[in-house]
């Protein structure tokens, strides 16, 4: 009589694990898409780290929940007239298309709120010192940053940006407009 509750309740307890994954990526990607949202404009390496790592991972999760067997190993065809690696190849293409038009969305919002900020919002300008410019190699080539350092509300900012196109040179000031709610907000001007 032990057993038959046993079996009863095993395909429920499974169905319940995969809701949980689903739910748990579901918001593993909205928090990834927010932290870049509201950080992105301050260059914190780690909260892009952080971002870009849940969103992928919850992306891979909606997956696994979806379709569980499609990463067990599992012979079974999901869809009965369609092979299994075709099925395999054509999730993870997907997969993809979804995860980089996530992260395309998610930058453009957010290069929007930022151009938004700056255009509409009340706004200071000041001189900004390039205290370094930095290159730093990758595995697929080299990056430049410019450091940069100036002044808002009383407090010092420091700051880095890509500057892949040389634009800035260490030592060099150079106009920053910074947004008055949130000085780490900046655009900087070459000369």
């Amino acid at each position: 009589m032990d057993s038959q509750p046993n079996t009863i309740y095993k395909p429920q307890s499974r169905i319940l694990k995969y809701l949980v994954l689903f739910y748990v990526s579901i918001v593993g990607v909205i928090t990834g898409s927010f932290i870049y949202y509201f950080f992105e404009y301050r260059y914190i390496r780690e909260a892009l780290w952080i971002s870009t790592f849940l969103i992928v991972f919850g992306w891979f999760g909606i997956l696994h929940s979806i379709f569980p067997e499609l990463l067990n190993g599992s012979k079974k065809r999901i869809i009965p007239w369609l092979p299994q690696t075709l099925f395999r190849i054509l999730s993870v293409i997907v997969l993809t298309s979804f995860l980089c038009g996530n992260l395309n969305y998610i930058t453009d919002l957010e290069k929007a709120r930022e151009n938004n900020i700056l255009t509409n919002e009340p706004t200071l300008t000041t001189k900004a010192l390039i205290t370094e410019a930095e290159v730093r190699k990758l595995k697929n080539g080299t990056r430049h940053y410019a450091h940069i350092r100036y002044i808002a509300n009383g407090d010092t900012i420091n700051q880095e940006r890509p500057d892949d196109q040389f634009q800035f040179q260490a030592g060099g000031y150079y106009t920053v407009k910074y947004s008055i709610k949130l000085p780490q907000m900046f655009k900087l001007y070459p000369k």
